[in-house]
């Protein structure tokens, strides 16, 4: 009848449209972080401006690990390549130092970046 080729017409369209959600949430997720850029540069000019004194660096390195660790996957990736760009933004004269710190907390975090990818992509694989 053709009430139900209209409803197999309907369940064909929504699950072709299924596979493209991810993608949809993904550029979302890519949008959003963008707030983060504008906390991770006020921490890092804070640094720079308080100094290398042993009190703040642990405190810059613990929000920084809090701002990797509490991503969750989608943003991880994103996350960390802030991290790695607002290393090479401060890698100059007496800002080097958080440029270091920055560099150190990517390549700690970088080792988990092929895992995350590897959970994304199977999390996205299509069910059968």
């Amino acid at each position: 009848s053709s009430l139900s080729q209209l409803i197999m017409k309907w369940r064909r369209m929504e699950l072709s449209c299924w596979k493209n959600l991810f993608d949809i949430c993904q550029r979302e997720i890519e949008c959003s972080t963008s707030h983060w850029w504008f906390i991770l540069y006020g921490l890092c000019s804070e640094q720079v401006k308080g100094g290398a004194e042993e009190g703040r660096v642990k405190d810059f390195v613990m929000s920084l690990q809090q701002l990797i660790e509490t991503s969750c996957i989608g943003e991880f990736m994103i996350r960390l390549e802030m991290i790695m760009s607002f290393s090479k933004q401060f890698d100059k004269g007496s800002s080097s130092f958080v440029s270091d710190i920055l560099t150190n907390v990517y390549n700690y975090y970088k080792q988990f970046m092929k895992s995350v990818g590897t959970s994304l992509h199977e999390l996205t694989k299509p069910v059968h």
